[in-house]
């Protein structure tokens, strides 16, 4: 189970996604050198703080594999990996309404609509019989 803080709801993947393609779009031909590491994290906290995050980046070289050779050798390309660490406001529990909105909206899945006891899904609400 996920902790209040890192529990992605529904609505919340679309600024995720958003985030993610400015930054992709702004060092799309970048080469990752000391500075522009430096100013890829910078932009990345940002991006991901407008949508209510924090992350933290993680660098990986690139190595080359030669067939003679267990490991590889360096090439000077650096790759980014975001991790999502938490929320620029701390959530103390999740809000299960919240994230029962957005699936219903179909913001989860692209499929609006309930999902009964059985498994089925269905468009329509419950509706209680009070005889």
């Amino acid at each position: 189970m996920t902790t209040p803080d890192l529990t992605i709801y529904p609505d919340e993947t679309a600024k995720l996604a958003l985030a993610q393609e400015r930054l992709s779009r702004a060092f799309e031909f970048s080469a990752f050198t000391e500075s522009t590491r430096r100013i890829f994290e910078s932009a990345a906290q940002t991006e991901f703080g407008k949508a209510g995050f924090s992350v933290h980046v993680e660098w990986k070289e690139i190595h080359e594999k030669k067939p003679d050779r267990d490991e590889g050798t360096p090439t000077g390309v650096w790759l980014p990996t975001i991790e999502i660490v938490g929320r620029t406001t701390a959530e103390n529990e999740t809000d299960h309404d919240r994230y029962r909105w957005g699936v219903v909206k179909g913001l989860a899945d692209g499929q609006a609509g309930y999902v009964r006891e059985d498994g089925r899904k269905t468009e329509d609400p419950l509706k209680k019989l009070i005889l």
